[in-house]
């Protein structure tokens, strides 16, 4: 799974002395309140990581057989601060 920001990240591009300069962010280019766009990333990211298991039992093992406590205490945010920094302050690119 991939953060909203790496699936589908914010690109401003602009007009600098008649040439373009495009700066790709790693904020998400959409609302994750709003339920079309949050379904777009439902089903571009997080199915196919669903259906990347369906097709390797050995890679679905661990994650079926991990408690769902655990996975959920795992998916809080202070355990995942260490990556989710690295999402936002990796994916910035600017370009002339």
């Amino acid at each position: 799974m991939r953060a909203p920001g790496v699936f589908a990240p914010i690109t401003l591009t602009v007009d600098v002395d008649g040439r373009p300069a495009s700066l790709r962010t790693a904020l998400p280019d959409f609302d994750w309140a709003d339920r079309d766009s949050r379904w777009r990333y439902i089903i571009g990211d997080l199915l196919p990581r669903y259906l990347d298991l369906r097709d390797d039992p050995t890679a679905a093992g661990p994650v079926l057989a991990a408690p769902f406590p655990d996975k959920l205490a795992r998916g809080r945010m202070l355990p995942r601060l260490p990556e989710l920094l690295a999402d936002l302050t990796g994916g910035w690119r600017f370009a002339w």
